[in-house]
């Protein structure tokens, strides 16, 4: 049961997918669903696939040159802006300013390790 669990909400991560969908998967009434979810993992499954999906566009932001409309459907979210409004709850930034300070960030680390060589 548990192992339909975790893969009912690694599914509900990638597809946008009504809750009960998801409880469904697992053999489950939504409220029997939401009752494990909160014994087993606290919270409610909305907030953690929400949480889920940021965490992947923060991932994405940090390793790939895309545009924040295709993050967004990436990861599910069919209006941008409401994706914006969501990631910037969640990280107190836009998508775009997240990946600019991400970009200083790298552009610093790298300065400092070549200051570093040249010092050898």
């Amino acid at each position: 049961e548990e192992e339909r669990f975790y893969a009912a909400l690694q599914y509900g991560i990638v597809n946008d997918v009504p809750m009960s969908e998801l409880a469904s998967r697992c053999c489950l009434s939504l409220s029997t669903f939401k009752r494990r979810f909160k014994q087993w993992v606290g919270g409610s499954p909305r907030e953690w696939i929400v949480a889920k999906r940021m965490e992947v566009a923060s991932e994405v932001l940090s390793k790939a040159d895309i545009t924040i409309s295709s993050l967004a459907k990436m990861c599910c979210y069919n209006n941008t802006s409401h994706f914006i409004e969501i990631f910037k709850r969640h990280y107190g930034t836009t998508p775009h300013t997240f990946r600019q300070q991400l970009a200083r960030q790298k552009m610093v680390l790298q300065r400092s390790s070549y200051d570093a060589v040249q010092k050898l």
